[in-house]
Parts: structure tokens; sequence; C-alpha cells
């Protein structure tokens, strides 16, 4: 069975939406990724499957593959694997580790200390290995956590905040603003570029209009919550990225675009409320906001390790 590499295409998303689900329904039981999303992730204003992709064929059929995403003016460079269980994994999980690291580094300008970066379900000890192999090192928990929407308890802004429904047309630059200074780090692990962000809000099928908010303080933006369908578990909503102006934190904004999102679910008729949030192992890249989200009894569906490392060095 030989084993050869090559480069993505437009033509792949439908591939990459299988490889990827098969790897991650093994470790944690659920699907990732529908196909209309992947097609949003795919193929974006920065991003070219030819250029950041690759797939593993084994006698010309698909059986692994990965997509990247080299993030400015940061560095970071990010690496989506999927890699299903197969017959010499290891060997091909080298493969696609090793390829995604020469693929970064071609669009690494040594400007800066850049990073390479990508999330593994905990569960997955192979891949975890092969990744310390080649210098990778835990920097952070990512959980996906769930709650029922049985009673939504409505939380107030503070004075002079008002919650708005996100309208294109309108909000679109002022929540890249928020957006900007509430995940400034690489390692926030949520940071986006500006038309990345555009093309997310505009094409993203699951963002649907009205569902994502935005807070203002008389005229100045102060907080946006970008919300989704969850396409894994039916009837559900999914907070993406929820900011507060750095002036602004800790005044309740959160707390309250939080509790309308639920509200604004629960109007929909879904039944569930799911986000992602993130530990950090050494502190850095932002706050854990875990503790909070645990605390209003959202609990965790899976976890995965954040495994990064300089992507200068060896191999």
């Amino acid at each position: 069975m030989a084993l050869s590499i090559r480069p993505g295409s437009l033509n792949d998303a439908e591939t990459f939406t299988s490889l990827v689900n098969q790897h991650h329904e093994a470790f944690t039981g659920e699907p990732l990724w529908s196909i209309e999303e992947m097609r949003a992730v795919l193929v974006t204003a920065t991003a070219d499957p030819h250029r950041d992709d690759r797939y593993i064929e084994r006698d010309g059929e698909p059986v692994a593959g990965f997509h990247t995403r080299f993030y400015e003016p940061f560095d970071v460079g990010r690496i989506d694997l999927a890699a299903p269980l197969q017959p010499e994994r290891t060997m091909v999980v080298e493969m696609l580790v090793d390829a995604a690291l020469r693929v970064l580094r071609s669009r690494d300008t040594g400007d800066t200390v850049s990073i390479a970066q990508t999330t593994v379900p905990a569960e997955d000890y192979e891949v975890l290995e092969v990744l310390r192999g080649r210098g990778f090192d835990p920097t952070g928990r990512l959980a996906l956590l769930e709650m029922p929407i049985k009673r939504v308890r409505r939380s107030s802004p503070p004075d002079g905040v008002t919650i708005v429904p996100f309208v294109i047309q309108d909000h679109l630059d002022d929540g890249f603003t928020i957006l900007d200074q509430s995940f400034p780090t690489p390692g926030s692990n949520w940071y986006l570029v500006r038309d990345d962000y555009e093309h997310m809000m505009r094409n993203d099928p699951t963002a649907l209009a009205g569902l994502s908010l935005m807070a203002y303080r008389g005229a100045m933006p102060v907080g946006i919550c970008i919300n989704f369908i969850d396409t894994m578990r039916p009837q559900a909503g999914h907070i993406g990225m929820l900011g507060v102006a750095q002036s602004e934190r800790r005044s309740g904004i959160g707390r309250a675009l939080f509790a309308e999102s639920l509200a604004g679910f629960a109007l929909r008729g879904w039944t569930h409320a799911r986000l992602t949030t993130i530990t950090p192992v050494s502190g850095v890249g932002g706050e854990d906001a875990g503790g909070f989200f645990r605390s209003v009894g959202m609990t965790t569906v899976y976890d995965h390790d954040i495994m990064s490392r300089p992507l200068a060095g060896p191999r």
C-alpha cells in the first residue's frame, strides 16, 4: 500500500470534512464539522487550499489531511489535522505534521518569532506523542461546554448600555474593533484577521442574521457576541466569540450578552447552548473564562489539548 502526498484543491471540502469527522468521532463520539462549515473554512479571503493544505493518499485514496492558516501580524500558524484511525497511522501522522511545518515555514517572514499551533482530542495519545517528538508542548486545554436552556435568567446590562442584534451593514466595523482588543494575542487561539472575520460574518451558513449581538454605551461599541447554529447537536445554539472592550471589563456586559444569547436561542425553540473555552497552561493567551461558564451550569462535552512550538527549529 503506497503512501503519497498531494496539495489541496477547491474541491476538497467534502474530503476534508469526512476525514476530520472520522478522526474526531473516534475520540469524542461526535463529528466536528458540517460540509457547509468546512466550505466556509477552506475557502476564505486569506485561504488558498493548493498552498495551505495537503492530503495523504494510500493507493490514490485520501486517508488523512491538514488545513493550515497563517495569521499576521502575529505570525501564528494554525494546523487542523485530520488523521482517522488506520494502518500505519503513526507514519501517516508524522508525514502530516512534517508537511504542515514545511507549509507554514514557507509563509514565515522571519521578522518575528512565529508559532505553530494545533488542537488534538485529549485522548488521542498517538498524535500527541508525534507532536511532542517534534517539539510541541501543551499550552492550553480547549473544552466544549454545553448546557440545557430550561429557564433563561435575564441579566440586565449596566446602566447606559444597550444590546442590539448584529446587522452586517451597521455593525461590521464596530464588531471587529471589539474582537481586535478582546483577543489580541497569538496564545488566545481566537484571533481573526479582518478579512476572515468579514468572510465568516457574511458567508458562514450557520451565522444566522440577527443571532449575534452587539453592546453599545451610547454610540460606542463595548461588546460583541458572535453566535451560530450548532451543527453537531440538534436544536442548539453555539456561542462562538464573546468579547468586551478592555475599558468595560467586569462590568456585567459579558454576562448580559451571554444571557441575551441564550434567550435568543430559546425564542427559536432550541433546547441547548454550547461554546468552547480555553484554559491556558502558562497564563498566556487571555483570561480563563471557563470558571464563569461552568458557574452558570455549563458542563464539559469533550476536551482538546492545545499544542504549540516555535515554528523555527528542528524539522
